[in-house]
C-alpha cells in the first residue's frame, strides 16, 4: 500500500471516530435506557446515573471504560456510574472492519457491557458493606465465585445474554437484592 493510500484510510478512520463522538452521548443515553428496561424485566427498579467523564490525553484516560463510583448508592440519589470520554477512541483502536459490526454497534456495545458490569458491583459492594443486614446475598456470591470481581464479570455478561454456568445461582442473588431495594424504599 502506498503512502497516500494510507493516508487516506487514516483520515478515514479518524472522520469516523470523529462522527461516533458526536453521537457518543446519544449511544451512552439509550445504552443506560436498555440497561434499566434489562433490570426492570428482573424486577430490579433501581436509580442510577450515568456521566460521562475523562476524555484527556492521559495515559490514564486512554485506559479505563467504564467504572462504578464507589460508595455512591448509599447517599441517597443512586448509584452513579461514568463511561470514559476516550471510549469511541478505545473501541476504535481494537476494530476491524473487516470483521467487526460498524463503530457505533461495537461502541453502544461496550457501553452495555461495561454499566452491566458494574452494576454488579453496587450488588457486592452492598454484600460486603452490609453483611449484617442481608447476610444470603454475601453468602451467595461467596458460595458461587472465587472473588467479587469474578461475580461482577459473570453477572454483568450474563445480564448481557451471554451463557453462564453461574445461571442458577444468579436467580437467588436478583432476588436477595430486590428484597435489599424494596427495604430500602
Amino acid at each position: 500500500m502506498k503512502y497516500r493510500e494510507i493516508m487516506r484510510e487514516v483520515r478515514a478512520t479518524k472522520r469516523e471516530i470523529d462522527i461516533e463522538t458526536a453521537k457518543f452521548p446519544a449511544l451512552v443515553k439509550h445504552a443506560t435506557e436498555v440497561v434499566r428496561q434489562r433490570l426492570a424485566g428482573l424486577g430490579i427498579q433501581d436509580r442510577f446515573g450515568v456521566k460521562i467523564k475523562g476524555g484527556t490525553t492521559s495515559r490514564f484516560d486512554q485506559r479505563w471504560v467504564g467504572m462504578y463510583r464507589g460508595g455512591t448508592q448509599f447517599r441517597g440519589h443512586g448509584a452513579i456510574f461514568w463511561i470514559n470520554a476516550n471510549l469511541p477512541k478505545i473501541v476504535a483502536a481494537g476494530h476491524d472492519p473487516d470483521y467487526d459490526a460498524s463503530l457505533a454497534i461495537e461502541t453502544f456495545n461496550a457501553i452495555l457491557t461495561t454499566l452491566y458490569h458494574e452494576y454488579a458491583h453496587v450488588i457486592e459492594e452492598y454484600a460486603r458493606y452490609h453483611a449484617d443486614h442481608v447476610p444470603e446475598l454475601g453468602q451467595l456470591i461467596k458460595a458461587s465465585f472465587t472473588d467479587m470481581e469474578d461475580f461482577t464479570e459473570e453477572f454483568g455478561r450474563w445480564l448481557g445474554g451471554s451463557m453462564s454456568h453461574h445461571a442458577d445461582t444468579f436467580g437467588p442473588i436478583i432476588r436477595a437484592w430486590i428484597t435489599v431495594l424494596t427495604e430500602a424504599e
